[in-house]
């Protein structure tokens, strides 16, 4: 009797592919996530470690690539000066347009308010002093008071209203230039608003441009 093949012995005669120590992929079980490889990484970039917050509770940056862009959010007049007041001198991170618009009007009224009325008195001794000159009837004892009393006071409110603009210019230039950051521009740029006539107006309109991402890249300790 003639013997058969062992490929023809197993299977129901059927040929066996031959092994090659490889095993054939097995199906995910139910309820199971098929392996994935790790994305690999763009040309150039690097990862973004999470650092400690910043003063504005956002999250700090220390180089590659800029943090998730978390747009600062807008505050009460209260609360601006509140934060004014805690970043005197802090020219780090960023402020909302609402943080600067609070401030300057702030500024404004502690300021120009005091200023303005010192201005208006002078100016209104001034003009008594000339009607009283050109008058037949001459000066008398209470009008040299009044007129002495109006340009001391005057001059008195103009001097607090200096001195105020003074305590609160740094802090002024600060949120100044923390809004130029929130608005995607270099702090430095601040010094644009030196420019004879028209810097006032830049270093306003630059203020008022809206929050950018890239201005995350500002938000270091």
């Amino acid at each position: 009797m003639t013997q058969q093949p062992d490929w023809q012995n197993n299977n129901g005669g059927q040929p066996q592919q031959p092994n090659y120590g490889q095993q054939p992929p097995q199906a995910p079980q139910y309820g199971q996530q098929p392996p994935q490889a790790p994305p690999a990484p763009q040309y150039g970039q690097q990862g973004y470690q999470q650092q400690p917050a910043s003063p504005y509770g956002q999250p700090a940056y220390s180089g590659g690539l800029y943090p998730p862009y978390v747009p600062r959010p807008s505050v009460g007049f209260s609360q601006a000066i509140k934060m004014g007041f805690a970043n005197y001198a802090n020219f780090k991170g960023r402020a909302s347009r609402s943080e600067f618009w609070f401030w300057y009007l702030f500024q404004a009224l502690v300021a120009g308010i005091p200023v303005g009325i010192g201005y208006g008195l002078l100016i209104g001794g001034l003009v008594s002093q000339s009607a009283y000159s050109d008058s037949s009837t001459g000066y008398s004892s209470s009008s040299d008071v009044a007129f002495t009393g109006t340009m001391v006071f005057g001059t008195i409110l103009m001097i607090i209203g200096g001195i105020i603009s003074l305590a609160l210019l740094v802090p002024f230039i600060a949120v100044a230039w923390r809004r130029l950051h929130d608005a995607g521009f270099p702090g430095p740029m601040f010094f644009l608003s030196l420019i004879p006539y028209v810097g006032g107006i830049i270093l306003i309109v630059l203020c008022a441009m809206p929050s950018k991402p890239e201005g995350m890249k500002y938000e270091i300790q």
